[in-house]
């Protein structure tokens, strides 16, 4: 029964639920092309790259503070071989609340063309995300173990503010970014991005306040309930996952400031002369404001105060989220109608403010900071971790390699490192839990192929004779 529940909640927020999180391995790179726009759609005004086409890309990310693996006890091996069930996972049984996130995504054929001072691009995409908030420890042992964990039977327990929300849904999205002179040597860029949302899937539910007591393993006693649920999933018997459910939109605006530019530093057949980009720059953005409102296949039920007996709870089978639904929502009424409040909900996406600073030490040696901050709060939405991040990378045209430090939630530090060669990058955020070098609480990882075309002016006499490495008034 453990395992029942446990996979029915990874499948609830996957299914229900690689892009989500921010890839700091590379979104901060002068090449990262497609793989900037979601941190910040203004990178394209001031890049490199001229053109570039996305072939596929895609990450996955998954973070939670309660099951871990020891460290030492994950390999590369075991974890492609997702044997997970029959690993020896530990428990941080501790008064903390627990918290989990997953997301994964895909970005289909996307592009973006760069000319002069101004940036446009389309793309595609394929997205799943699901968060956990403020589960009480005991739920969450209790959740695990299951109402067989003997040591919390018999205890008037009590939870409240606890959140789950999932989502899948397909995004098709424009961007434009516009560069503008700020003073010699010195540029702004603006840039946005909209999207247009095809909501798949979806499910939340925000539990006020409860008391409740298992007087054993089959019997489960609730009052006071004061909670909410809401679905948009396939029906009994139907496994259509992709029937469009919703429709909505989001939006991400950037800015940037970039001190002591040289546009020169941005042609390719300038690399061997060693000249900075810039001095510095510094961005900010608001990202993935915006919702989805389901309106097919949908039910929203609400609870006030309400008292519930639970007879049999240990032999209760679940087969589908609105199955589950209509079980919970049934023990309280005895009609087919009450509790139901409406036939749509509106999710929220993971809304999020960002900065980032990045500093060139030398051609291509750079240093670079970034901070996500969520500010999404309501039942219905998914909540974007929290992480402050310093990254440094070795950066040219053909290659590139970077190093990214995450203060992830504020709790945990992660490392990893991304490699970009030529056309195809791949890295991870988080590679020590990986392979083992850390406990394994959570994995990321992003691969892309893509085709982008650079700056490539041919050079005159002055730069052949490694000229000054200044501004120029040029564009890059």
């Amino acid at each position: 029964m453990k395992k029942t529940i446990f996979l029915m909640f990874t499948c609830v927020v996957c299914l229900s639920t690689v892009r989500g999180q921010d890839m700091w391995g590379i979104a901060n790179s002068n090449y990262a092309g497609n793989f900037a726009i979601d941190i910040n759609p203004s990178s394209m005004a001031v890049s490199p790259i001229k053109y570039e086409l996305n072939i596929l890309s895609g990450n996955m990310t998954f973070y939670n503070n309660y099951l871990y693996l020891p460290k030492g006890k994950m390999s590369v091996g075991k974890f492609f071989k997702a044997d997970y069930f029959n690993y020896d996972w530990q428990d941080q049984y501790t008064g903390k609340d627990k918290n989990a996130f997953l997301q994964t995504g895909i970005k289909g054929p996307s592009f973006f063309l760069r000319s002069g001072q101004t940036a446009f691009g389309l793309h595609t995409g394929l997205k799943a995300m699901g968060s956990v908030r403020n589960v009480d420890f005991e739920m969450a042992k209790l959740f695990y173990e299951n109402s067989t964990y003997t040591p919390l039977q018999h205890t008037e327990l009590e939870a409240g503010n606890n959140k789950l929300a999932a989502l899948l849904y397909g995004e098709i999205g424009a961007s434009f970014a516009q560069q503008i002179e700020a003073g010699p040597g010195n540029r702004i860029a603006i840039g946005a991005t909209f999207n247009y949302l095809l909501g798949f899937d979806g499910f939340y539910a925000h539990n006020d306040h409860m008391q409740y007591r298992f007087d054993d393993e089959s019997m489960l006693h609730v009052s006071d309930l004061k909670a909410e649920y809401g679905f948009a999933v396939p029906q009994d018997g139907e496994s259509d996952y992709f029937k469009v459910r919703g429709k909505g939109f989001s939006t991400t605006w950037g800015f940037q400031y970039i001190h002591g530019l040289n546009p020169e530093a941005y042609n390719v057949y300038a690399s061997r002369l060693k000249f900075k980009k810039y001095k510095y720059k510094v961005g900010m953005s608001l990202v993935d404001a915006g919702s989805i409102l389901f309106a097919k296949d949908t039910r929203t039920v609400k609870f006030d105060n309400n008292n519930i007996d639970w007879s049999g709870f240990d032999t209760t089978g679940v087969e589908s989220i609105s199955q589950l639904g209509e079980l919970i929502r049934s023990k309280v009424f005895d009609d087919s109608l009450s509790g139901y409040v409406a036939t749509k909900y509106r999710a929220k996406l993971p809304t999020a403010i960002s900065f980032q600073f990045d500093y060139c030490l030398t051609h291509f040696l750079y240093l670079n900071t970034s901070i996500i901050q969520p500010v999404t709060s309501k039942s219905t939405a998914i909540r974007r971790p929290a992480q402050l991040s310093f990254t440094p990378r070795l950066e040219t045209w053909r290659y590139e390699i970077s190093f990214p430090l995450t203060w992830y939630e504020y709790d945990q530090l992660r490392l990893g490192t991304c490699l970009r060669l030529g056309q195809v990058v791949i890295g991870s955020d988080y590679l020590t839990s990986m392979l083992g070098l850390s406990k394994f609480n959570g994995f990321d990882f992003f691969v892309g192929i893509k085709h982008s075309s650079y700056a490539m002016d041919k050079l005159n006499k002055r730069k052949k004779e490694k000229a000054k490495d200044t501004y120029t008034g040029g564009d890059i």
